[in-house]
């Protein structure tokens, strides 16, 4: 029998770190909670009310009193997801702008034995056109540095998406999925 820590097998999450986020309820409506039934927003000390729109919904919800750092609210929920017994999390942006239909994939590769999966925003053109101009040069440039580290094609390492195993912290298998 699997346990539920078993990357394999077991229960996935996702954390949404939010700080003023005006965008939250529409990706939360993007949602299909039956599938995709713990989801975490963690609020980063935001004074507009995301926390009122996150509460419509079956969530998870994590507040830090003041700003700490989008990294930290992502801590906060990958640490919330692992004392809960979550094998897989699964981060994506409170903005809107990752699909949460290409969750059940990205969690499909961790289960096949990724223990880190990066999503892109470059496989796709139309995903990347609202993308600012100084911005695609600036992360299309990360990308091939990482590209050039790791002896493999990476189109994009800064886009939101990525969920990691339980495993990740001893095991370091790096793979780039399409995303979308």
């Amino acid at each position: 029998m699997a346990r539920d820590n078993d990357t394999s097998t077991g229960k996935f999450g996702v954390v949404l770190p939010v700080y003023n986020e005006s965008r939250l309820a529409l990706l939360l409506k993007k949602i299909d909670f039956t599938i995709v039934p713990h989801v975490v927003v963690v609020d980063d000390g935001s004074s507009d009310g995301s926390m009122a729109v996150a509460g419509n919904y079956p969530v998870t919800l994590l507040k830090h009193e003041k700003r700490t750092g989008v990294g930290a609210a992502i801590r906060t929920g990958l640490q919330h997801l692992k004392k809960n017994g979550f094998a897989i999390g699964v981060v994506m942006a409170g903005n809107n702008k990752d699909d949460p239909g290409d969750i059940q994939n990205v969690v499909a590769a961790v289960r096949g034995g990724a223990d880190y999966v990066q999503g892109s925003r470059y496989v796709t053109p139309e995903k990347a056109k609202d993308t600012p101009f100084r911005r695609r040069v600036i992360t299309r440039g990360v990308a091939l540095l990482w590209s050039l580290r790791f002896a493999r094609r990476l189109t994009d390492v800064t886009n939101g998406f990525p969920p990691t195993s339980s495993r990740s912290s001893t095991t370091r298998k790096l793979i780039s999925i399409r995303n979308g």
